[in-house]
């Protein structure tokens, strides 16, 4: 049985991993040197600390429960229990760990690293990286923990489904703010050619494809887990239900037929998508507003931060949203709300410039009317996906 901090050491390492999953695409930080690689890196590795630290205590409250529930009765014996809970916790079996795909890698990848860090000429720079990229042992040591932090907490098949979830959510914004840079309209003034070469929120074409690659297989995986789905529900409402069958017995055993029971899943992808669209535009808006302040004036660093925790936020939201399809507050509540948030955030996003005056934080805002057809146009493809997915729901519960 877990303990009340244990359950939240447990959950705090599955929330930073979520977190990392949105960080490393999507975080950078225009007022620093380099922007995108050590900003991206040293969070990260804070996150991973965050991680290890929850980890370290949700093993000694395993090993300190594991004692005082131990029938032994001298130190010994207790201390020999609880170091069996906490490995037990680790890996159920250390031969098993290590029949894991790419544990072995990982393990003589680390043991490389530290070999060349101990003989390296330059220990400082092995260890910590350059100041252009942070590319050190340190670093690299974050990321392998990052994994093994991963491969020891995930027990169940939520966990991984919504981690899946935060990684085809995250490559939204990658690839809509490509998109946005290779129709020139990246509010942000880049130094380099983002048009030609795009870079989006990750500095660099090749780790934008990088990213994007490693969300392909998973986004196929949901497409043909949805088709299949389709195909079942079809299936199964199209099969008559038998009134009786006999078991082995020769008893008769009635089939009891499923209630029809009133389904709020229109409104869940309604309301799911519409989340998506509303952050999205809270985040560009932020990218319009970071470029309406004159560079390299920071006092808004906290603006671009804060707009990924409302992220991140959002797509607990998500989460919870597609967890409650039964519930009628998805469509009494729950969709007036998301459509007023997709209106009011595109209309902000969409209809005007931001800027501030130099040295202070005077906001001069500015009307754009063809932003503000943009900002129609948003919610009313809103309001047609609505329609849609409601319509398409009515037609097959009559068939």
């Amino acid at each position: 049985m877990t303990t009340r901090l244990g359950y939240y050491a447990d959950r705090a390492i599955e929330m930073g991993w979520l977190a990392a999953a949105l960080i490393a695409p999507l975080f950078f930080n225009v007022y620093s040197t380099r922007v995108f690689e050590p900003d991206k890196i040293a969070t990260i590795r804070s996150v991973v600390l965050i991680m290890l630290v929850a980890w370290i205590v949700k093993l000694f409250e395993t090993g300190r429960r594991a004692a005082s529930l131990s029938p032994a009765t001298t130190r010994a014996g207790k201390a020999s229990a609880a170091s069996q809970a906490v490995v037990e916790t680790v890996a159920p079996s250390w031969l098993g760990f290590l029949r894991v795909p790419m544990v072995v890698a990982i393990l003589v990848y680390a043991l490389t690293y530290l070999i060349s860090t101990i003989f390296s000429v330059t220990p400082e720079a092995s260890i910590f990286g350059s100041y252009q990229r942070l590319q050190g042992t340190y670093s690299q040591y974050s990321y392998m923990m990052l994994g093994i932090l991963v491969l020891a907490n995930m027990r169940t098949r939520a966990q991984f489904e919504r981690l899946i979830n935060f990684m085809l959510l995250t490559s939204l914004p990658v690839a809509l703010y490509g998109l946005v840079q290779a129709a020139r309209l990246d509010p942000l003034p880049w130094a380099g050619d983002t048009a030609t070469r795009v870079a989006s929120s990750m500095g660099n074409a090749i780790f934008v494809a990088a990213w994007l690659i490693m969300v392909v297989p998973f986004t196929l995986y949901r497409l043909f887990l949805g088709v299949s789905g389709v195909i079942a529900a079809r299936h199964e409402a199209q099969t008559p239900a038998q009134p009786s069958e006999q078991d082995r017995r020769g008893r008769q055993v009635r089939r009891t037929r499923v209630q029809d029971i009133p389904g709020y899943g229109w409104a869940t992808v309604a309301n799911g998508t519409g989340v998506i669209i509303a952050v999205l535009m809270m985040l560009f808006m932020t990218l319009k507003m970071m470029a309406g302040l004159p560079y390299p004036d920071a006092k808004l660093w906290w603006l671009y931060p804060l707009a990924l925790a409302v992220f991140y936020g959002a797509m607990w939201a998500v989460e919870w949203i597609g967890n409650r399809r039964d519930d009628p507050i998805q469509r009494t509540l729950i969709l007036p709300v998301v459509g007023a948030a997709v209106f009011l955030t595109s209309f902000l996003a969409m209809s005007f410039t931001w800027g501030f005056a130099p040295n202070t934080l005077n906001m001069q805002i500015g009307f754009e009317g063809t932003g503000f057809l943009w900002a129609l146009f948003t919610f009313l493809l809103w309001a047609s996906i609505t329609a849609a997915v409601y319509a398409l729901s009515n037609t097959e519960r009559a068939d």
